[in-house]
């Protein structure tokens, strides 16, 4: 490894950003193919969101990880350290000037001669009346305790697989289950649905979304709209889950790439963006599938044509 560092100036080959499955995937074939490279992660933990997966991962052809998507997470760090990988996590980014392949911290300059960002996506927030006020009240993350749902009444805010497995958790110590859905066009799996539905201490409520949060010290109840008729009805409510998909985490590139509408990265096949000598995958771009082995996919594209670049 011949990364050159000084005090603050950082340079390698291959910057990459994000410690996803993604960006370990760009490291790993970076290793592979004789690539110096560094992978610098803004989290104290690598994985990206495989840790928000509380369940088994059967769709995955890599081997038998049918614990949990934070088992996967740590195999995949543990190959990467053993095979010579050089990662670094913490390390917050607060500036990128593309045009020179540098990304700035508070303590370092971080430069590449290429760049991949798989900076991953976060969750979207939900805009409740009262929100702040309840905010500790308001879920997101799979792995919070289940103290926190046993016997409460748990509302399921979303329309998508995340939102109905998370039913099915929390409905094994819930007093009960309620999704919420702004429409009546879910965008869910059959087979997930199908336990849903089948399961009797979840309801399913179309056409509604939350308009405002109610409680004295703590929250009491919600206060939903009905889509269709603008009618405003209440219902009791401990606790809230907020599955409303993600946001992709490109704030730092405004003005500097081009991006959709939403804000995802635009790319071509060979994982190119707008800016010479800066590739993206993983959540982040568009068009995108947000899937594990998708985003490991573009981690080891990206390496076949940044070599051809680097040339």
């Amino acid at each position: 490894m011949s990364l050159a560092e000084s005090e603050k100036q950082i340079q390698t080959d291959v910057l990459i950003l994000g410690g996803g499955p993604s960006g370990i995937s760009c490291a790993l074939e970076c290793a592979d193919s004789g690539l110096d490279h560094l992978l610098i992660e803004r989290s104290q933990n690598f994985g990206g969101q495989l840790e928000e997966i509380p369940g088994p991962i059967p769709n995955m052809p890599a081997g038998s990880f049918y614990a949990s998507g934070r088992d996967l997470s740590f195999a995949m760090l543990e190959h990467a350290q053993s095979f010579g990988c050089l990662l670094r996590a913490e390390v917050e980014i607060v500036e990128a000037d593309l045009d020179n392949l540098t990304l700035k911290s508070k303590d370092a300059v971080y430069r590449g001669r290429a760049l991949y960002i798989a900076a991953g996506a976060r969750y979207r927030e939900p805009s409740f009346e009262n929100q702040e006020r309840f905010k500790d009240f308001i879920h997101h993350r799979h792995y919070v305790d289940n103290h926190h749902f046993e016997g409460r009444e748990v509302i399921i805010v979303g329309g998508g697989d995340s939102a109905f497995f998370a039913a099915l958790a929390k409905a094994a110590v819930a007093k009960s289950v309620t999704i919420i859905h702004r429409s009546s066009n879910f965008k869910v799996r059959d087979d997930i649905r199908n336990m849903v539905e089948a399961d009797p201490r979840i309801e399913v409520l179309a056409n509604r979304e939350i308009a405002s949060l109610k409680g004295d010290r703590q929250l009491e109840a919600v206060l939903l709209k009905d889509n269709d008729s603008g009618r405003i009805e209440s219902r009791r409510a401990d606790v809230i889950y907020a599955k409303l998909g993600y946001v992709p985490n490109s704030e730092l590139f405004y003005n500097q790439l081009e991006l959709t509408a939403s804000g995802h990265i635009k790319t071509d096949e060979k994982r190119r963006t707008s800016k010479p000598g800066v590739f993206a995958g993983g959540d982040i771009v568009s068009p995108g599938y947000d899937r594990i082995s998708v985003a490991l996919g573009h981690g080891s594209l990206a390496v076949k044509f940044i070599r051809e670049y680097l040339k």
